[in-house]
This record gives structure tokens, C-alpha cells and sequence, in this order.
């Protein structure tokens, strides 16, 4: 049979508000699976019905899927949600060039976020996905010659240790990835029309066992929901369907299940101006209901929106991905991408938290951002033996710095006296940050990360991306890191 491309509709499941918030965001749940099958595999099944179609034609038949001649380019996701709570391998058989097989995607309608595992010629590469944005590859090897064409790609996830291993006919080829997306829907990609998939099983690793989660800190993935309260945030863990009232260090204060359908935040008003999110589009109403008009360019696929007493609307763009500041002229006025953690994965829901703060919920943590308040970046100094890393501390706590060569365990060196923030200089308690790593070698490449890069809820989400830095071979007073 051939499919044509057409919008999926998102099926809402039942979600029930326990905490007493207005305007609560939305979530999608996958249809009903599939029976599964007698035996030890959780899936196991030809290329068949039990796909939904993104983008693309696609010829499925015979157990297979081939996009067609005149659409190459195209995607289709499994209506199976797989769960993070077990270890497990998800296996394909593909062929031709520019198949790619896709996991841990938080919805069923595009690959916004994800794992990607891809063939591009006689090479295969892992990645991920995040919004609009390019694809971040992580990994890189030779591909296996094959003697029909075909090729059985097995990754190997494990939720628990935060990693994944790829093979190819039973060949390690790309070992230890970090899982940063330990559940989600399946997908395969086709971006050339010789590629062709057939053949999916997931089955649980060896001596797997089901992961009990304590409720002593927030530790949830595709994170959609936030709202703030007085010192307290709520968010709802859609694998357990399950609303979470924590404190900002992240301390679970109580949980229960929500008890109302949730809605996104998709409207509201400020400044006598109405604004409202329509099909990823931010539409504002002047006054008296007057000419509608769209806020372009820098927001690209909207999600949800909180108003400000200033006539300021901040709203969430999981296209780019981006948290933007819409000003009371209608325009684009600043915009976070949080540059400093390596970029937002996934922005959703947001909130204000308090009068000088906004909380943004963004796939498996919580960003706090100051309002008023641009990104800043690091200053990175090397001298022959030591690396001085300085940066806007953004809340009060003792900073610190870690540095690794070729690979090694990371060695923390905590920041100096006289780095404490001055909650003058800003609302949100930031200050100035310095950290003198030492006793390293001249004239050697390292890793550096800093921390708390950014406010995030767990803290330990607020580390900064990985640096590299370099010693000097003489020790002039100030040079750059590369």
C-alpha cells in the first residue's frame, strides 16, 4: 500500500490536575499498542499498520518501507511509546544509503528530540536531534560491508547508566553514548530513496530488571508541564503520569496523580494586547480585538506562552530551540538559548517565578532564567600550568570548575574566596565567579566544565557544555583558551 503524508493528530491522553494552578499545559500519549507477541520480545514485527506516517510517501508493503522516488525524504513513527524503565536493544534490518533509525522521540507528529542512529554511505553515525536546530553527532564509524545490502543495526539502551551502544550484524561499532532520551516513540527516516527498513524488534537486554525511581529529587524526561508557586515548583512526569510538587533544589515535597485535563498555555493577554498560539504561530490582537497580526522570524514553532504585570509575554519555542521575551510593541525584545548548558534540548511549558525570575520546563529539567537579564558567556584564561574560568554566577552557592586530559577522570577544583555572589548586582542573587584550576602541564589540550553554569532544577543539570581549553608553553599574563 502507499501512504501519503498527512498531519498527525495528536491523541490526548487523560491528564487530571491536582494542584489548584491555572492554565495548565498539554501532553500526548501514543495510541493503543499493538498486541504483543508470545516469547520474550516486547516488539517484534514486519514494517506494517502499526506506523504513523510525518512526512514523506511511503511505500510499505511485504514487510517493508521504502520511501518513494519523487518524496525521499521521510519519516515514520511506531504508535508503541517505549518505556525508560527497563534496559533494552531495538534492532532493524536496513539497506541502501540514508536510513536512519530513530529512539527515545518525545512525540508521534516530527522528530523534535531524539537518538539517531544513521547510515550515510559506507559510514554510520549517532546523534541527536533538537528541534529546528542541526543535528549533534557524537559518534562516527566505518560501516560494515554487507553481502546482500542488508544491514542489522541493534542499539543497546540503558536508562539506568545513562548510555547506549550501537552494532552492526552483531559488531560493536559505536560504544558508550550518553542517553540523554531514555524513553520515547520509535522512528525511521529515509532521506534517499534507495534506503529501505524491514524487520523491527525490541526485546530486554540481559538481566535487565524494572528501575524503581525514589520521589527524593526530580528525575523525569519529555517534561512538558511546569508551573511555580511560593518558593515551590509543579511538574507532571509523563512516564508516570504523575504531578510533582518540589522545592527549587529539586527535593520532591509531594506527588499525586493530576485529576483534570491538562491544557497548554496557549493564550493569554498583556499590555491590552491578546496573544495566542495557533499551529506553532504566536498571533497577537491589538486592542479591542483590533487587526491580528504574527510575530516572525525569530520564533519558529511556539508551544506555550506566560504573561508579565510589564505587558511582556515570554514564550517558549521548541523550534529553535529558544525562550523568547515578546515586548508590549509586539516584537522580539531578548531571547535565552542557554547557550552556557550547550543550548536548550527542548523547551515547553513556562511559568513566572516570583517577580524576577521564569521557570521553563525543558525535557528533563527545570531552567530558571533571570528576567531582564541577558545570557552571558565564560572567560576562559590559560597560563603554562594553570586555567582561570570566570562567569556570572547565577545563584548563591560555592562555584566550581573540573578539568580532564585524554579522556581522564574529571578532577573538581572549587572556586576561590571572595567569589561570593552579591544579590545586589541582580534579583536572581547572581555574582562573579572565578575558579583557578592548577598543577597542570604546559602545553597541553583539556576538557573544562564549570558549574552552576546556569539556575537549573536538579542542580546538577546547571553544568556548563564541555569546553576545551589549552595550557601555554611560557606564562604570559592572560591568553585564550581555543
Amino acid at each position: 500500500m502507499r501512504l501519503r503524508y498527512g498531519s498527525c493528530p495528536p491523541v490526548w491522553s487523560a491528564l487530571l490536575a491536582w494542584f489548584a494552578l491555572a492554565a495548565l499545559p498539554c501532553s500526548t500519549s501514543a495510541e493503543p499498542p499493538p498486541p504483543l507477541p508470545d516469547g520474550k520480545d516486547l516488539l517484534s514485527e514486519p514494517i506494517g499498520t502499526w506506523w504513523i506516517v510525518c512526512s514523506g510517501e511511503w511505500n510499505v508493503g511485504g514487510g517493508q518501507a521504502r520511501t518513494s522516488g519523487e518524496s525521499p525524504d521521510g519519516l515514520i513513527v511506531h504508535r508503541t511509546y517505549r518505556s525508560a524503565a527497563n534496559p533494552l536493544s531495538v534492532e532493524v534490518n536496513c539497506s541502501g544509503s540514508g536510513g536512519t533509525l530513530l529512539f527515545g522521540l518525545d512525540d508521534t507528529v516530527e522528530a523534535t528530540v531524539g537518538h539517531f542512529v544513521r547510515i550515510a554511505g559506507g559510514i554510520i553515525e549517532t546523534g541527536w536531534v533538537r528541534g529546528l536546530a542541526a543535528d549533534e553527532l557524537t559518534g562516527r564509524n566505518v560501516l560494515p560491508q554487507t553481502k546482500d545490502g542488508w544491514s542489522t543495526l541493534t542499539v543497546a539502551i540503558d536508562p539506568v547508566a545513562r548510555t547506549y551502544d550501537v552494532s552492526v550484524n552483531g559488531n560493536p561499532v559505536i560504544e558508550t553514548q550518553k542517553l540523554l532520551c531514555p524513553g520515547g516513540w520509535i522512528g525511521l527516516r529515509s532521506t534517499d530513496a534507495s534506503a529501505a527498513f524491514r524487520n523491527l524488534v525490541v526485546r530486554p537486554q540481559p538481566n535487565g530488571t524494572a528501575v524503581t525511581r525514589p520521589a527524593k529529587e526530580l528525575s523525569v524526561h519529555r517534561l512538558r508541564y511546569v508551573r511555580a508557586g511560593a518558593g515551590n515548583v509543579v511538574v507532571h512526569d509523563p512516564e508516570r503520569n504523575l504531578l510533582l510538587a518540589m522545592d527549587l533544589r529539586g527535593k520532591v515535597l509531594k506527588q499525586a496523580p493530576p485529576r483534570f485535563p491538562v491544557r497548554a498555555t496557549r493564550e493569554a493577554s498583556a499590555g491590552g494586547k491578546t496573544y495566542r498560539i495557533t499551529e506553532g504561530h504566536l498571533i497577537v490582537h491589538g486592542d479591542r480585538g483590533g487587526r491580528a497580526d504574527t510575530i516572525r522570524g525569530l520564533i519558529v514553532h511556539a508551544e506555550a506562552l506566560v504573561a508579565d504585570r510589564d505587558g511582556s509575554v515570554y514564550v517558549t519555542d521548541s523550534g529553535t530551540p529558544a525562550v523568547h521575551q515578546v515586548d508590549g510593541s509586539g516584537k522580539v525584545a531578548r531571547t535565552w538559548r542557554a547557550n552556557l548548558l550547550g543550548g536548550f534540548i527542548s523547551p515547553h511549558g513556562i511559568d513566572l517565578l516570583g517577580t524576577k525570575e521564569l521557570v521553563v520546563a525543558d525535557y528533563d529539567r527545570v531552567v530558571i532564567l533571570a528576567k531582564g537579564k541577558g545570557e552571558e558567556d565564560a572567560e576562559i584564561t590559560s597560563a603554562s600550568r594553570s586555567i582561570v574560568v570566570e562567569w556570572a554566577l547565577p545563584s548563591s552557592v560555592t562555584p566550581f570548575a573540573e578539568v580532564s586530559e585524554d579522556g581522564s577522570s574529571w578532577r573538581r577544583v572549587t572556586g576561590e574566596s571572595g567569589t561570593v555572589p552579591d544579590e545586589r548586582k541582580s534579583g536572581a542573587g547572581a555574582g562573579k565567579a572565578r575558579v583557578v584550576i592548577g598543577n597542570l602541564e604546559p602545553s597541553t589540550s583539556y576538557l573544562v566544565r564549570f558549574g552552576p553554569a546556569v539556575k537549573t532544577i536538579p542542580a546538577s543539570a546547571g553544568v556548563s557544555r564541555v569546553l576545551e581549553a589549552s595550557t601555554l608553553s611560557r606564562d604570559p599574563s592572560s591568553a585564550e583558551a581555543r
